[in-house]
């Protein structure tokens, strides 16, 4: 667990980015506003609700934040720990499927952001270590603790689905008519899903997957391979094949049964995606972490002695926190083209009470997440990004629609100074740019900036 928490809370103090100013703009707003937020986004309630709590105790910074995934991160180890016993059947698999998932690239990712994936680790482990201890058992006690986490999962991520889906589908593979008592346990565990269905067939019109991009052939072995990293996924794999090979070992139940989960788990998602758009690998993979770090650990533990496999991951420990450290530089070395340095910008430059910032596109969330003191008029455009400033795609709206939209808001603002944050060229920002390139403009306080969704800033001035 100490590994976990170095890779989780190093490097976190970074800029907040998009989907970690929207996680705070629905945990902090009133309880009418969270649900609307909510039906124009792409996800269940259950990580927003701890958020909402979360920062009621301990306040919004940036590390009070992320801190959330953080706990809940390095909890995740101990049921890592207890599934890569259960798949392997000994304390060294066990040991060394926990220092693989404490060393996961997917861990120290999830764990500094503000966002629900860490959690969705967390009960990924819980789930599947409860699932293979069934299968080992066969008694009733896991099933009832695997329906309430499975229910819990649920509301977390609909990515959950294709877990539980493989769950069940692996064990009916390994035991099938025997199989009966988990399907029924991950039915109840779904059950209470249905008073979210309202919610979540809403989402499904509102084009939230616009963002995920078309996949590619190997798009279910990136996934896998950023559960560590390349490098270490690589050596891992092919140190595995060479012994596998020459020691031919024998698999018992739960180990095949993990391998068959893992397969379904990504395959279909992906398959799924050839038609619509759902699987995203490096977040898709959150889900696949437990089982993967549970199989790597089990099969070295199975084809190592115990100090060769102490060596393999000690290598593999220094390999990533190297590769861990090299991001982490290079994360500090954008910093001052971050959100936050557009901001302070911003807040040294614009006049509260004065001056509008009028944010084009998805370029409104993190500023308005540093710009909230000092207090600075932020104006989204189009008005629309107000629904659900994270996922609507603001190409999508008719050039009429946004040039109406242009006037009356030159309009609004005629007697206001305004600064335009927006990318230089947009099509979204052109029909409010040639409304304020009528005014004087503000040459001291032009600026080239590299967020995420915008590179400059320009400022007007009231018409004479």
């Amino acid at each position: 667990m100490g590994v976990a928490a170095a890779f989780a809370l190093t490097f976190a103090g970074g800029s907040v980015w998009l989907d970690e100013a929207f996680s705070v703009q629905v945990a902090e707003s009133p309880w009418e506003r969270f649900w609307e937020l909510l039906r124009n986004d792409n996800g269940p309630p259950l990580y927003y609700a701890l958020l909402r709590g979360w920062i009621a105790l301990f306040g919004d910074g940036e590390r009070a934040l992320r801190l959330l995934s953080a706990v809940v991160g390095v909890a995740a180890v101990v049921p890592a720990i207890a599934l890569g016993r259960e798949v392997g059947g000994s304390r060294a698999s066990g040991l060394a499927s926990g220092l693989l998932f404490a060393c996961s690239a997917q861990l120290a990712l999830h764990a500094r952001a503000a966002r629900m994936y860490a959690l969705v680790m967390l009960l990924a482990a819980v789930t599947t270590w409860l699932w293979a201890r069934w299968l080992r058992t066969a008694s009733r006690t896991p099933l009832l603790a695997f329906a309430l986490a499975t229910a819990l999962g649920a509301y977390t991520h609909y990515w959950f689905s294709f877990l539980t889906l493989a769950q069940c589908a692996a064990a009916a593979v390994a035991l099938r008519r025997r199989s009966l008592p988990l399907l029924a346990a991950a039915t109840v565990g779904w059950l209470p899903f249905l008073a979210w269905a309202p919610i979540f067939a809403a989402q499904l019109q509102n084009g939230s997957r616009a963002w995920i991009p078309p996949l590619h052939p190997w798009a279910p072995l990136e996934a896998i391979a950023d559960v560590l990293d390349l490098p270490a996924t690589i050596a891992l794999a092919a140190l595995i094949a060479v012994l596998a090979w020459r020691q031919r070992p024998r698999l018992d139940t739960p180990l095949r049964a993990a391998g068959v989960l893992l397969a379904i788990a990504l395959l279909v998602p992906f398959a799924l995606s050839l038609r619509h758009p759902i699987f995203f690998p490096i977040r898709h993979a959150a889900i696949a972490v437990p089982t993967v770090t549970a199989l790597l650990g089990a099969l070295l533990a199975r084809l190592l002695q115990p100090r060769p496999l102490a060596a393999i991951l000690a290598a593999v420990a220094v390999l990533r926190a190297a590769t861990h450290a090299a991001e982490g530089r290079a994360a500090v070395a954008r910093e001052a083209d971050s959100d936050r340095g557009a901001a302070a910008y911003l807040a040294s430059h614009a006049t509260p009470g004065s001056d509008i910032v009028i944010c084009v596109g998805l370029s409104g969330p993190a500023l308005g997440y540093y710009l909230r003191s000092p207090e600075l008029d932020l104006v989204a455009f189009p008005k629309e990004m107000t629904r659900h400033p994270a996922w609507i795609d603001p190409a999508a709206f008719p050039p009429s629609t946004l040039d109406a939209e242009a006037a009356a808001l030159d309009q609004w603002l005629r007697d206001r100074p305004v600064w335009l944050v927006s990318v230089e060229g947009d099509p979204v920002a052109a029909p409010l740019r040639a409304r304020l390139s009528t005014r004087p403009r503000d040459p001291s306080a032009a600026a080239s900036l590299s967020g995420n969704f915008y590179d400059h800033l320009e400022r007007y001035l009231p018409r004479r």
